[in-house]
């Protein structure tokens, strides 16, 4: 199923994301070290999600 999501959007949504949890939980528990974590996990399941958007491409192409 063709979303229209790019590898080149990821960073936009981890520039929104991360913030935007800091402003909802608060600083005191979204410490930097905290951030920097839901930041590994956000990559690590955008790289999953952008190999399994490149190869579905290559196989529609």
């Amino acid at each position: 199923v063709d979303c229209g999501v790019k590898a080149e959007h990821y960073p936009y949504v981890a520039d929104a994301l991360l913030p935007a949890i800091r402003d909802v939980v608060g600083a005191d528990v979204a410490t930097d070290e905290v951030l920097a974590a839901w930041g590994e996990a956000y990559w690590m399941l955008a790289y999953i999600l952008i190999a399994a958007e490149v190869e579905a491409y290559a196989e529609a192409a």
